[in-house]
């Protein structure tokens, strides 16, 4: 079909269901090598079990509080409702799939795609799972068909400014490899539920599928340098799925399904799995070459977090609001933590994680002692890199934390407890934190360097979670000045 605007297409969970294979079709016409691109507003929610209000998820098959799947569901292969479905497919209930063979294969959409096309066919997409008779609810899907990539695109983006690349050799990493051998690159990437992979390959980085005749030097789309718009074959059925011929391919699940990478890809991962590729090919004795895949991994941050820039330095203002009538004399604090929300190799959860946290902070002079009155401020400095998380201590300061109850427990009610964005860490496992607002953030004009946002963040202090209403302390976190770090 070729060029296709940006066009909305409404996807309702009642109507467009996997398991009743009614799915929506888009009328769009998807010819090899196009680059497909949908989003879906994160925000938008549908649900396999309207009563459940854990159950309205987002595109991504994500609840929004508490952030979570409300389930897996797995579609095995076989006949059924007059679809000869060739392998066994699990994606999370309500995460918005597509399929360009009528439900034969299966793709993630979720909230965010951006694919090359290695099968053409109609683009069709669903609601994952449920039953129709309970699900309720909708979501908008954009979607765009820019032209195809070929040997003299250009590249966006700086691709060797990705943090990985791997060398993917048509012969040694062949889907028709040498028997007992295992034929697929091993990233050892592990990605998780929404994280977003991005895969680059230069258009011009050619491979060879058959090396005694230079014509089939190919691109990772399958397209012979000599001329862009032919392919050895349109499409090579192996092991239950059809790409083009030379193409480069990825798995997340040791080879149980293949999803299509080409030159382009940006995914958000609904199934977590670790990142292998393969060529695709019949014959790997007659292949020759290598492509360079690019790769960077974007990881949600976890709730809460402040998100940095390397190289650079944040001189922050704190101002906190405490209502006038509150029985605990609270303290508030920030640490550097890892996607994971991990510190020093210690995890929400366990043992040492609160008193490892509290004895890593940031310091804040002043703010350390606690006895805040409204409208108190304190100012810090975060160096840029890590991604920074926030904590209350319940009645008492960093010190008395650490000296009456370093374990985090639940002892008396007048003993200081830590308290965090992620429940596995509150002694309770209760929610005791959220953000009241965040405004974005905006480039430093002097400095062309991205400020931190503007986050105001709500707490509360009683165990078991309190009244929910967050007030009774207040922060707010504001840049002051920023600064290049040579």
């Amino acid at each position: 079909m070729g060029i296709v605007p940006k066009t909305p297409f409404k996807i309702e969970a009642k109507l467009n269901c996997s398991t009743e294979s009614t799915f929506y079709d888009t009328k769009i016409d998807l010819e090899d090598g196009d680059l497909l691109i949908v989003d879906v507003d994160p925000q938008e929610k549908w649900t396999p079990y309207a009563i459940s209000s854990k159950s309205w998820v987002n595109a991504n098959g994500i609840s929004v509080d508490p952030k979570t799947y409300d389930g897996i569901y797995e579609e095995p292969s076989g006949t059924a409702r007059g679809i000869s479905q060739i392998a066994d497919f699990k994606f999370p209930f309500g995460s918005l799939i597509g399929t360009v063979d009528n439900g034969v294969t299966y793709f993630p959409v979720g909230t965010h795609l951006e694919l090359t096309v290695l099968k053409p066919g109609r683009l069709k997409l669903v609601f994952w799972g449920g039953d129709h008779n309970t699900n309720d609810g909708a979501i908008t899907a954009n979607v765009e068909v820019r032209k195809a990539f070929n040997h003299d695109a250009t590249i966006e983006n700086d691709i060797s400014l990705y943090g990985n690349h791997f060398d993917i050799h048509s012969k040694v990493h062949s889907i028709n490899g040498k028997m007992a051998t295992e034929t697929h690159l091993n990233t050892n990437i592990q990605l998780k539920p929404e994280d977003v992979l991005i895969v680059d390959v230069h258009p011009k980085d050619l491979w060879s599928i058959y090396s005694e005749n230079r014509v089939w030097d190919i691109n990772a789309n399958g397209v012979a340098e000599s001329d862009n718009k032919t392919r050895y074959g349109n499409g090579l059925p192996t092991k239950n799925f059809n790409f083009t011929y030379g193409s480069l391919v990825g798995t997340l699940d040791d080879g149980k399904t293949y999803f299509p990478v080409g030159t382009h890809l940006k995914l958000t991962v609904l199934n977590p799995g670790t990142l292998k590729f393969v060529h695709w090919d019949s014959d790997y004795t007659s292949n020759n070459g290598s492509v360079r895949a690019f790769l960077n991994v974007i990881r949600k941050e976890p709730e809460g977090a402040i998100a940095t820039e390397p190289k650079t330095r944040y001189k922050i203002k704190i101002t906190v609001y405490v209502p006038t009538s509150i029985a605990y004399n609270n303290t508030f604090g920030i640490f550097a933590m890892n996607n994971d929300g991990s510190v020093a190799g210690i995890k929400p959860g366990e043992p040492d994680y609160a008193a490892t946290v509290v004895k890593n902070r940031i310091p804040l002079p002043g703010a350390d002692e606690g006895s805040y009155k409204k409208g108190d401020t304190f100012q810090g400095e975060l160096v840029g890199g890590p991604i920074y998380g926030v904590f209350l201590i319940a009645n008492g300061t960093p010190n008395q934390f650490l000296e009456q109850n370093p374990k985090n427990e639940q002892k008396e009610w007048r003993t200081p407890k830590a308290y965090f964005f992620n429940t596995a860490a509150n002694p309770d496992k209760t929610s005791h934190a959220k953000v009241s607002s965040s405004m974005v953030a905006n480039p430093d004009r002097a400095s062309n360097v991205k400020v931190l946002p503007s986050i105001e963040y709500g707490f509360e202090d009683l165990y078991g979670g309190g009244d929910q209403d967050f007030n009774d302390l207040i922060v707010k976190i504001e840049t002051l000045a920023v600064e290049t770090i040579i």
